[in-house]
């Protein structure tokens, strides 16, 4: 069962319906309205969700983390290979600024998206591949 975002009053469930006489998936119950307990329930086909998963080790587009090839954690700020959390530590564009006596442990160089090279990280939702995520068609 899946809850529904916008009510708590409805969820969604999965049901596979197969006939047992026949040994077919029956086409009898979509589309009609049942009372189940007191409810009334309305049978549909399930819907595919067009859905395009972001990596979390990479940062690119169409796999997930688990899924990832790629042997190392790429930061979402700058794509080198090192935790987005450690950018500080070991991107090179801090490297300089470490050195100072004035260093204050904040990156102040530009932030470069690996996807589509825009000043924001991978993750943020001002990329274009990002806005773009739900159409795999893109």
């Amino acid at each position: 069962v899946v809850r529904s975002r916008g009510s708590k009053d409805m969820a969604v469930a999965f049901v596979d319906v197969w006939d047992s006489k026949t040994g077919l998936r029956t086409k009898d119950l979509v589309n009609k309205v049942y009372h189940i307990r007191g409810k009334l329930i309305k049978v549909e086909y399930a819907r595919q969700r067009e859905f395009v998963p972001q990596c979390q080790k990479c940062w690119k587009w169409n796999h997930g983390t688990s899924r990832c090839r790629l042997s190392h954690q790429l930061c979402a700020r700058c794509g080198q290979p090192h935790m987005t959390k450690n950018h500080t530590a070991f991107a090179t564009c801090c490297g300089a600024a470490r050195k100072r006596e004035d260093w204050t442990g904040e990156c102040k160089h530009e932030i470069k998206c690996i996807n589509c090279k825009g000043n924001h990280t991978a993750d943020s939702t001002k990329c274009t591949y990002k806005r773009h995520q739900n159409n795999i068609s893109w």
